[in-house]
């Protein structure tokens, strides 16, 4: 396949996984690498300009499953045009990849941007699935040193300490700092912790420990979640190339197949930030609501 016979193959019409043309790229990753990025940083602009301008392909999934199969850090900026896209463009055209894969994609292709991967998680008006997106690559740079421990945690702090807004959706990336913030058993931030706790900030019973315990330093338990994170980041890397992308239901040849991921392209996401289902996310919402409400009622009785 020539170079332009693969960029039509990538960017038509979604109907049946790509194989021929995804394997023509990545054997020619050097002539067509740089027309691919190229071609991302252009859509990401028409998609800027005009939300409605997809071309309904799966060649920004495809493109960016090279990007990270391949760790090529020249594709950064492309990346990061399509993460910081408006958040309802970016649900729609990086669907189940920002729960997939864009941790680990992120993570392969920043480089030493380790700073403008923190920017990204960061940034309120960047879509919430591609913020825990940066926040799991952002662990597998603390996995792999190359971020600091407690500038994580200083991540987490900020984004639980930020004034809730109803211009950013962002209750599931909350929920899972709340989680993570307290499962890293944060010594280093034990009295804010405990004042969080009695706020209904923070809920220990999430974790399954007291909250004394959880802010009692543990060598073993630090070890066992860095080993955790090593060990997803490591599972990304399967030989075959195609092993992300071609059980998909998006494709014509999956559909009805009981064995197909229950994924597609524009949003038919199954996983969150914190390794859990969108469904099993909402649980743990709705039951923090319910524990929240109990709470505060047993409080106004007190009083």
């Amino acid at each position: 396949m020539t170079t332009d016979d693969i960029l039509s193959a990538l960017f038509s019409p979604v109907r049946n996984y790509q194989r021929d043309a995804m394997q023509a790229a990545a054997d020619k990753w050097a002539d067509v690498s740089p027309l691919l990025i190229a071609r991302v940083l252009a859509q990401a602009a028409v998609l800027r300009e005009d939300p409605d301008g997809s071309d309904d392909s799966m060649g920004l999934i495809y493109s960016l499953t090279l990007f990270g199969h391949l760790r090529d850090e020249t594709a950064w900026p492309a990346i990061v045009a399509l993460c910081t896209l408006p958040s309802a463009v970016a649900d729609d055209e990086l669907g189940a990849l920002a729960t997939e894969d864009l941790g680990q994609i992120l993570y392969r292709c920043c480089g030493p941007k380790v700073d403008e991967l923190r920017a990204l998680y960061a940034n309120r008006a960047v879509d919430q699935w591609v913020r825990s997106g940066a926040y799991r690559a952002l662990t597998y740079a603390v996995a792999k040193g190359r971020f600091p421990r407690d500038e994580l945690l200083g991540c987490l702090v900020a984004t639980l300490s930020a004034e809730p807004d109803p211009d950013w959706d962002e209750e599931s990336l909350v929920d899972e700092a709340r989680y993570d913030f307290l499962n890293m058993r944060p010594v280093e931030h034990a009295e804010l912790a405990r004042a969080w706790a009695d706020d209904d900030v923070l809920f220990p019973d999430e974790v399954g420990e007291d909250l004394e315990v959880l802010l009692t330093e543990s060598p073993e338990h630090w070890a066992e979640l860095v080993q955790g994170w090593r060990e997803e980041l490591a599972g990304y890397e399967p030989e075959d190339l195609h092993a992300r992308l071609q059980g998909w239901a998006a494709f014509e040849e999956n559909h009805g197949h009981a064995g197909a991921r229950a994924v597609s392209a524009g949003g038919g996401r199954v996983g969150a930030g914190k390794r859990i289902t969108v469904a099993q996310a909402a649980k743990r919402n709705k039951k923090n609501k319910i524990a929240k409400k109990s709470r505060q009622g047993n409080r106004k009785k007190k009083k």
